[in-house]
């Protein structure tokens, strides 16, 4: 009787054994759900890890540095790293992956540097980034003539538009305001935009291929026959996709303007 009893007990006690010990392997390993780690891009052990790419952009004239310049990226326990070298004048180039492990926030540190001159520091700026961070530009832009200074700005690109175009302001050696107009529809496009600023977004007139523009100093009226005052006279596309059209100093005739055109 008694090993009837011993064999009855061994067979009710060792399913809930087993359970037990399949809990506390799952729980060892980080497994099963509410324990389970969130995740975005990947996860490194228990931390998620966040990548983005951008669009950077040297916009900085060379009247105020080299012709090319590197940017680097630094976040806490991260050493420096550069994710994009030797970008000329007006070139656009796709960084490499940046990002960091851990918490959704993070502040991120960019760097520009002189491509040239042993690397020399042209501006830092720390930004804060989030793991819902869309697509973006940084743009290197240059400063006052007096200034010397640099600036590094980021412009996320546009979503949820369509066929629509931005216009920027980056032209550092005549950073004044300035108007812009539809010289044929004899309508403004943008009113009083500042150096460094981007405007709102311009929907692409769909029966036409392209349209004549000019840009004044803000503050004096369109004269739609003269072009005297006329900082900047061209023809803007229309193109497939969102664009960011943006206004700087001419190569090779630094005091003239032109529009350069980066589709987003």
């Amino acid at each position: 009787m008694a090993s009837v009893v011993s064999s009855r007990l061994a067979q009710f006690h060792l399913p809930r054994l087993f359970a037990l010990l399949s809990i506390s392997v799952l729980t060892a390993c980080g497994g099963g759900g509410a324990n389970s780690t969130a995740e975005t891009n990947g996860t490194s052990g228990n931390s998620s890890t966040y990548q983005f790419n951008a669009d950077f952009i040297n916009l900085i004239p060379s009247t105020q540095a080299a012709t090319k310049v590197d940017l680097f990226y630094e976040h806490i326990g991260i050493d420096e790293v550069e994710i994009a070298s030797n970008i000329d004048y007006l070139e656009r180039q796709r960084t490499a992956s940046f990002g960091w492990t851990g918490l959704p926030q993070a502040n991120l540190s960019f760097t520009v540097k002189d491509a040239f001159n042993n690397q020399s520091l042209l501006s830092t700026k720390t930004m804060s980034y989030s793991n819902t961070q869309q697509a973006l530009f940084l743009l290197a832009t240059g400063e006052k003539p007096t200034t010397q200074a640099v600036s590094l700005i980021r412009i996320n690109k546009l979503e949820g538009e369509q066929t629509s175009y931005r216009l920027f302001h980056a032209n550092a050696l005549d950073p004044r305001s300035i108007d812009i107009y539809n010289a044929d529809a004899q309508t403004a496009i943008a009113l009083n935009l500042a150096f460094n600023q981007v405007s709102a977004p311009i929907k692409y007139d769909q029966n036409l291929a392209e349209i004549n523009v000019f840009a004044i100093p803000s503050g004096t009226s369109p004269d739609y026959s003269n072009t005297s005052n006329y900082l900047l006279q061209t023809v803007i596309t229309q193109e497939s996709s969102d664009t960011l059209s943006v206004l700087v100093a001419k190569p090779g005739a630094l005091t003239r303007w032109q529009i350069n055109h980066y589709s987003e």
